[in-house]
């Protein structure tokens, strides 16, 4: 007989990733396995204000929303775990927050 553990269905975990080579990322964690992690719904963070570090990021989200630069919402995307050296979960709110920032275009 499966425990209840077995049978709820299990949430993604939006998370911010730091990657060494790959950038930062922040998306649903959908697995990982066989040395990839891979995001669902997830954007490129390429520039962002926060309180200070990724980790108030993960928790508050942006600050001045306009002015940080992220990329368009990704379907899909895998990271190797070598490269993978960060995962932050983040807050409802973050996750709310880094969504909503509008995408960014270079000009």
């Amino acid at each position: 007989m499966p425990t209840k553990s077995s049978t709820k269905s299990s949430k993604p975990t939006f998370a911010i990733i730091r990657c060494r080579n790959a950038g930062v990322h922040a998306g649903e964690v959908i697995s990982r396995k066989a040395g990839v992690l891979t995001l669902r719904n997830s954007r490129r963070l390429w520039y962002w204000i926060s309180q200070a570090t990724l980790s108030e990021l993960s928790q508050t989200g942006p600050l001045k929303p306009a002015d940080n630069k992220y990329g368009c919402l990704l379907p899909i995307i895998h990271l190797t775990e070598s490269d993978v050296c960060e995962v932050i979960p983040c807050t409802k709110l973050a996750r709310e927050a880094i969504l909503a920032v509008p995408v960014w275009v270079a000009k």
